[in-house]
């Protein structure tokens, strides 16, 4: 499988392959088109990166909560009589 980097028409399957695209050459032409630079070139993969390290520190286990409670949600309409 060849990842294709600039438009062309193939050849062998007659439609226009645009960047991005992926075709299955034979090994001869997959070395050819990477000459003339329309694939990556052969042995070329996908680099997978390391994941990203997390910086931040853990929030202590003892931290107080410090956001205020949600207040009790009402429907629509008049609110109710105190008595």
């Amino acid at each position: 499988m060849a990842k294709v980097l600039r438009t062309f028409r193939d050849a062998p399957s007659g439609r226009v392959v645009n960047p991005g695209d992926e075709i299955h050459p034979t090994p001869g032409r997959h070395e050819e088109l990477a000459e003339q630079g329309l694939v990556e070139p052969p042995g070329a993969g996908a680099k997978a990166a390391e994941p990203p390290v997390n910086k931040m520190a853990e929030p202590p286990v003892n931290k107080a909560v410090t956001a205020p409670a949600e207040p009790e949600k009402r429907g629509p309409g008049r609110p109710p009589v105190r008595r």
